[in-house]
């Protein structure tokens, strides 16, 4: 399903639910606890409960999760603390650094907008603010019907919470925190390697569990204290399996088998390893099982059909989809716009051509505007 670990997913998952109960007031979950917890506040403001449920306290408990990469998106700036409140487009920090000492503390993001124009007041800003703060004030796109202020995830490009990208934040925060010298990327290398080998899905889970000590043996029995035993049956069925491929394999070639190429030796490796598990349990049970001297044989035939099949099946090309171009109407008129940044100067620039039915130019736009922090912002500005 995409995780490893079961407690980061569940965070991920009641965070979910703060996430519907700040959007959605009509959620019968929502209306139960804010008549019940927060009935004054939103649910970020709301305190412990020691009379609360577990479901309730789970609930609490998974806001940080949200907070953590909650930011204000500008709307009309009625809603928002110019000190306080996180709403400036900064990957590290979206706070403004050096408050404006002459502004209250509660002082609003609307007396930086100009009502009339929906437009920023760039000298108030430039005069108010460090250069840093004023260019990142500046670089955010204001709408002309200013619409009110709303809380996004900036985990997303849509700004929606996804219990997906929710649970990546959690596991990449736990590897930050959890200080170590070894280089993850050989082990990284290792596991990609493991999941692209040509074998099928259920021989790449049994390497993947042996590599991981979950098979189903005594010895993780003893080790999760499921039962009291003191044992090393992983240890010795790992050697049991080598010693019976050191074994079982010039034997096999001795056979006359079919040879796998020597791309392939991994493949037929732990081929070889699930066969030989899979004799094992056949005879724990009581089932017939092959002779161990046919088990080399049988791991390369199984190696070898799955390989040809995969060959045989038909590629299918789709074709991609023809789209005809189709003349303008008399009374239509046709746009290009386009949108570029200048680093050099700091700044964005947009461009619009209107033309007739028959290409004439009807009228042309070209405006400078602030840069923002994101190429699909001047793509979108140069549309609006």
């Amino acid at each position: 399903m995409g995780f490893k670990e079961i407690k980061k997913f569940n965070d991920a998952l009641l965070a979910k639910q703060v996430w519907r109960m700040m959007h959605n007031p009509d959620f019968l979950c929502y209306k139960v606890f804010k008549a019940r917890f927060f009935p004054n506040c939103s649910i970020l403001e709301a305190k412990d409960s020691t009379v609360g449920s577990y479901a309730w306290k789970s609930i609490l408990n998974a806001r940080d999760v949200v907070r953590k990469d909650l930011v204000w998106q500008v709307g009309n700036g009625q809603s928002m603390c110019i000190r306080e409140d996180k709403w400036l487009p900064d990957q590290i920090c979206k706070s403004v650094m050096i408050p404006p000492p002459s502004l209250p503390p509660d002082a609003k993001v609307s007396l930086l907008i100009d009502p009339e124009s929906a437009t920023w007041k760039v000298d108030q800003v430039q005069q108010l603010f460090i250069p840093l703060d004023a260019k990142l004030i500046l670089s955010i796109p204001q709408s002309a019907r200013l619409p009110p202020d709303r809380l996004i995830w900036s985990q997303t490009p849509m700004g929606v919470f996804t219990t997906h990208n929710a649970y990546k934040m959690l596991a990449n925060s736990a590897m930050a925190n959890n200080a170590s010298s070894s280089n993850p990327n050989p082990q990284k290398q290792f596991w990609r390697g493991l999941w692209k080998l040509h074998v099928p899905n259920k021989v790449k889970v049994f390497a993947w569990r042996a590599c991981n000590r979950a098979l189903s043996i005594m010895d993780n029995l003893v080790r999760r204290h499921i039962v009291d035993l003191n044992c090393a049956q992983y240890a010795k069925l790992v050697l049991k399996i080598l010693c019976m491929w050191y074994w079982a394999t010039p034997r096999w070639n001795r056979c006359g088998g079919s040879m796998i190429s020597e791309d392939n030796r991994a493949e037929l490796f732990i081929c070889m390893a699930w066969s030989l598990w899979h004799r094992q349990n056949t005879l724990r049970i009581g089932l017939p099982s092959p002779l161990l001297k046919m088990v080399g044989p049988q791991a390369t035939k199984f190696l070898q059909d799955f390989l040809n099949a995969q060959e045989d099946q038909p590629t299918c090309n789709p074709t991609a989809p023809t789209n005809s171009w189709c003349p303008l109407s008399s009374l239509s008129f046709k746009a290009n716009f386009d949108g570029a940044i200048f680093n050099n100067a700091h700044s964005a620039g947009v461009g619009v051509v209107i033309c007739d039915v028959s290409g004439e130019v009807i009228a042309a736009m070209s405006k400078r505007i602030p840069l923002p922090n994101s190429m699909l912002k001047v793509e979108a500005m140069a549309c609006r």
